[in-house]
Order: C-alpha cells, then structure tokens, then sequence
C-alpha cells in the first residue's frame, strides 16, 4: 500500500489521538493537538501549509504517526489551494522537504512534481528561479537525486541573464548557487556565486550594493564556505563607506551584524553594532530612536 493511500487511511485514526490531547511537552502551553488546530486555521493557505509541515515534524518526533500523516495532508490540501502560482510552489516545497526529511521519498518526489507544474506557469522569472532553486535542493538531498537537481537547474539558467532588477537577479542567482552546492556540483556553484558578486557590485545605490553583497555573505555561510563568507563580508563592510548618510549606514551595519550573528561570527556582529551606534549618535534624535532599537535588539541575540 502507498504511504499516499495509507494517510487517507489514518486520518480517523489520527483525529482521535489529536482528540486525547497529543503531546504537550514539544512547545510548553500548547498540545501537539492544539498546535494542529491553530495552525488549520490559519487563513493564508500558504502559511497554513508551512505551519502544518512544522507541527507534522513535532507529532512525528513524539512518535504520532497518525497525527504527522494527518498533518501532512492537511498541510497538502492547504497547498493545492493557493492559487498563485509562486505562492503554491513555495508551500507545495514545504511539503516536499518535509516529505524528505521524514524519508518518505516517495511522497517528496510526488509532490515535487507539482511543485515543477507550478513552477512552469510563474511568469516572472525571479519567482521561477526561486521555486525551481529550492525544488533542486530537495531533490538534491533524496537517494540518487542529485542529477535530477542539476538537471532542473540547466533548464532555468537562462532565465537569469533576463531579470532587469539586479537585486532581483542576486537573491535568484544565489538561490541557484545553493542548489548546485547541494547537488555537488561546485564549479556550477561557483560560478553563479561570481555571478551574483558582478551584479551586486555593479549596483549605483552604494546602500542597496552593500545589502546585496551583504546577501552573498549570508548565503556563502548557509552553504557552509565560511573563508569565502568572511571575505564577502569584509568587502561589504567596506562599502559601507560609500553610503551617503550616517542613518542608512547604521542600518546597514546592523544587518551585516545580524547576518554575521547568524553565521556565528559574533564578535565581529559585536563589533559591528558599536560603528552601527556611532552613526546613529551622528544622526537626528527624532530619525535616530528606531535604530537604536534595532541595535539593542540585536544586541539581545548575541
């Protein structure tokens, strides 16, 4: 029998577990049964279905089998339902990571297939990049999937070199980037790494260059190239300097200290937040209070 098959089976099953209340010590104050209901009841189905991929994780990790299955359908019906075609890739993708990491490849590679019909009919090819990127790197992580990855990728390289937005075009080329890095094929990796930098160079706006090249830092880490992370970060840095006033530059410091946070670099973050303090001391008391915010905020995440 199918796994497909067999989830229509449990449903019944599984609602009445989630009925006995589930396991509440996953998230403290909320039943895996209560979490199941707030998350169906969300009304952006898009979401919905990432909500729900989360909860089927937790049920699945308290060993509810049932209430993961029921989950997961529900997570999947949420998913049929968006009608843009972007927004249900994204949530179709969610369902199919979360397929794949329960190692039901079966399922993962069935809903991956809907998640290329709905690739296929986004118009706009930043989106399609995207949604076929992050297809890629699924299909990447399954037994033997890795040509498969690469094969979808071949088939959308070239709508990069048509995004007019340059900062458009980075967020997708490094999203390519990415997948190829999980599917092993680092030469296909580097080059739309190198791809991305030549655009975010290019870019006028000195605060929009430093973000994108600040971008390409965060991604190189994700990816696990913290040498190439840290040299990124270091020119983005730099281009601070280009930035015309002190409270834009303060705000671009602080998201390179949070993307360096992020990529365990904390006392480079650290470092970061006090030049981000400095330009805001700099700027006008009324302009200045929701960075100094921001700085303290993120200074509660180090």
């Amino acid at each position: 029998m199918s796994s497909r098959v067999w989830m229509s089976v449990v449903v019944l099953t599984a609602v009445l577990a989630a009925g006995c209340g589930g396991n509440g010590g996953t998230t403290p104050g909320a039943s895996l049964a209560d979490q199941y209901q707030r998350a169906v009841k969300t009304t952006d189905p898009v979401e919905r279905a990432k909500q729900l991929v989360v909860v089927a994780e937790r049920q699945r990790q308290a060993g509810d089998l049932g209430g993961a299955q029921l989950s997961m359908k529900s997570a999947m019906d949420a998913a049929i339902e968006v009608q843009d075609p972007a927004g249900r890739a994204t949530a179709l993708n969610a369902v199919a990571d979360a397929h794949a990491k329960a190692g039901s490849v079966s399922d993962a590679k069935a809903t991956l297939k809907d998640v290329r019909k709905a690739a296929d009919e986004i118009a706009d090819n930043a989106a399609r990049i995207k949604a076929v990127a992050v297809m890629a790197q699924i299909y990447a992580r399954l037994p033997d999937g890795k040509a498969a990855a690469t094969g979808y990728l071949k088939m959308v390289e070239d709508l990069a070199g048509a995004i007019a937005d340059p900062e458009s075009r980075v967020s997708a080329v490094l999203e390519m980037a990415a997948a190829y890095n999980e599917a092993q094929a680092a030469a296909d990796a580097q080059k739309w790494i190198d791809s991305a930098l030549e655009t975010a160079r290019g870019i006028p706006d000195a605060r929009k260059r430093t973000d994108a090249i600040t971008s390409i830092g965060a991604k190189l880490a994700v990816m696990k190239k913290s040498a190439e992370a840290q040299t990124v970060f270091q020119e983005a840095e730099k281009s601070v300097a280009a930035i015309e006033t002190p409270l834009s530059q303060g705000y671009a410091l602080v998201n390179l200290a949070d993307k360096q946070r992020q990529a365990g670099q904390l006392g480079a973050a650290s470092k970061l937040l006090n030049a981000a303090e400095a330009q805001a001391d700099k700027s006008d008391g009324s302009l200045k209070e929701p960075l100094v915010n921001e700085i303290n905020s993120q200074r509660g995440k180090l």
